[in-house]
């Protein structure tokens, strides 16, 4: 009995060849299963044993490549034209109106090489200390607080001030009883003062950096109209409106450890902010 070979590698499928057996190619060939299927013949040994030469082993091995490679590109063809009918029965791209467009694009104002004003002094205390927050991010925070500071009669700098001691520029900030955010907003006093202002807020909670300062921003405001004095405004920011009221009540102005635990932090901090970039115009 012998077994053939073909190809560049032994071929387990090649069928065994009985000697006085029929064979219907010749003697020299065999009809292996897979040629069977395909109408091809492949060459095996002879029957002392020998083996096809590696330049006929190597040139079948070519041709079988070529082959394959000559019904790639029609398949590839094939499946252009396919993706292409399914992208014309999808229906013509209509283009967007240039003004929608452009409405829908949020600006965001490069990193500042030199601070030139106080927006720029905003988003380069706000991308040096920043520990959560991103370059985009941060550049984003300070616009949004510069727009809310401007829109509201605020100097920028206070906000700063504010989320410096708040929550040290940390947007994921949490305290104890639960204030989140850059200028850490309780939950319940973020909802109200997004329905009062009008601000949208699709999530449950105030971790957008830039939608917390503009909550932050809001309610300060709201607590400046009931609190003129700022110290006394910054206390119910940190206290609470009730709570500072009572104290108020109780002692006709805000005792010095409360102004010191602190309204006192916020205003040193505004103070050596104020001492830096005072001088620099709001844009």
């Amino acid at each position: 009995m012998w077994y053939g070979r073909v190809g560049l590698y032994p071929t387990p499928w090649v069928k065994r060849v009985e000697h006085g057996a029929s064979n219907i190619m010749g003697s020299d060939k065999v009809v292996s299963e897979a040629g069977r299927e395909s109408g091809m013949t492949r060459r095996a040994t002879s029957g002392d044993g020998r083996f096809l030469p590696f330049w006929a082993r190597a040139g079948l091995a070519l041709a079988v490549g070529a082959l394959a490679v000559a019904s790639t590109p029609h398949a590839v063809a094939d499946e252009v034209a396919g993706l292409l009918r399914a992208r014309s029965r999808v229906g013509a791209w209509a283009p967007r109106d240039p003004g929608e467009f452009a409405a829908g694009l949020e600006v965001v104002l490069p990193r500042p090489v030199v601070v030139l004003n106080r927006q720029d002094a905003v988003a380069a205390e706000l991308l040096q200390h920043a520990r959560t927050l991103g370059e985009r991010d941060g550049l984003r925070v300070a616009q949004a607080l510069c727009d809310e500071a401007t829109r509201l009669g605020f100097d920028p700098l206070l906000f700063l001030a504010i989320i410096h001691v708040e929550s040290y520029y940390d947007h994921l900030a949490i305290s104890p009883r639960g204030a989140e955010g850059l200028m850490q907003i309780m939950p319940e006093t973020a909802l109200w003062t997004a329905a009062e202002t009008n601000l949208d807020w699709p999530d449950s909670h105030s971790f957008d950096p830039v939608l917390n300062v503009r909550l932050g921003a809001r309610y300060f405001d709201h607590l400046r109209h009931e609190f003129p004095r700022l110290e006394v405004a910054l206390t119910a920011y940190n206290r609470g409106p009730k709570a500072t009221r009572y104290i108020l009540r109780q002692h006709g102005r805000l005792p010095s450890d409360v102004v010191d635990f602190y309204a006192a932090k916020i205003t040193e901090r505004y103070r050596r902010l104020t001492a830096q970039y005072g001088a620099l115009p709001a844009i």
